[in-house]
């Protein structure tokens, strides 16, 4: 069931949003303490008149066939909003190899990243990117790989995911709509299988990953790989969870092309 954000505070300041949850912290003990001892108070009256004035009221609160078909109707409708909701239709996907590049396989092919949200584990892909691939078999240190991904695509199937993910403190995709993978090194290995380093560029902040190989297969190359990524090295979602208690620090990622 999604909540939608409070009235724009998803975008004030760190300390804003503290002191205010301070404040709604503290005004949501109130009321439901208030609300516990308002159904204590409640339950008690009922028993006194049953018990002590004797005049019938509780049996008079039996559910009549009336009550029992709006009760009914009332948790079809708290069902359907929990599990019925529609999600945000799929996009295609958009994967394509930049003019002059070797040609990508988009039915194969994938950037895919996971990790936990309260607890519970969580799969997402980028549905567009492209990629220019040049390799140089008489030279793999001259080979070129550049790999720009439009962070407006990620998405997991949750609408409340994906949408707070392109939030300005996430992936801030207005002001950052592309991150970029750049090759910098391959390491020769044996067997066709090379080792690839690269920088790793989003919101402006960079890391050298590794964790990438290039396999010669008969019909061309694929480019795979796992890494796990550090979100707090880029800056996403730190400002309203820096320490991972609602999602986690690290994000795995999968590649194949």
């Amino acid at each position: 069931l999604e909540i939608p954000h409070l009235a724009g505070l998803h975008e004030a300041t760190p300390e804003l949003r503290e002191r205010l949850a301070g404040v709604f912290g503290e005004a949501h003990e109130i009321l439901a303490w208030s609300l516990g001892l308002l159904a204590l108070g409640h339950a008690a009256m009922a028993l006194q008149h049953h018990f002590m004035s004797r005049d019938g009221l509780l049996l008079r609160m039996q559910p009549t066939p009336m009550s029992a078909l709006a009760l009914g109707s009332g948790l079809l409708v708290v069902v359907g909003l929990l599990f019925l909701t529609p999600h945000r239709a799929e996009t295609s996907a958009d994967i394509r190899s930049v003019d002059g590049g070797w040609p990508i396989d988009a039915s194969i092919s994938e950037i895919a990243y996971a990790g936990e949200h309260a607890g519970v584990r969580f799969r997402g892909t980028f549905g567009a990117w492209s990629v220019q691939f040049q390799p140089d078999e008489s030279d793999f240190s001259r080979t070129v790989l550049d790999v720009r991904i439009d962070t407006a695509s990620a998405g997991d199937g949750d609408p409340l995911h994906d949408e707070t993910l392109r939030e300005g403190e996430w992936l801030d995709v207005l002001k950052y709509p592309e991150a970029q993978f750049r090759l910098q090194e391959v390491q020769l290995g044996d067997a066709g299988s090379h080792e690839l380093t690269g920088t790793l560029m989003i919101k402006d902040h960079v890391q050298t990953i590794g964790g990438l190989e290039l396999n010669a297969t008969d019909d061309g190359y694929v480019i795979s790989g796992k890494l796990t990524l550090d979100r707090g090295h880029f800056d996403i979602g730190m400002q309203s969870d820096p320490s991972g208690d609602w999602v986690s620090r690290r994000i795995d990622v999968e590649v194949k092309a």
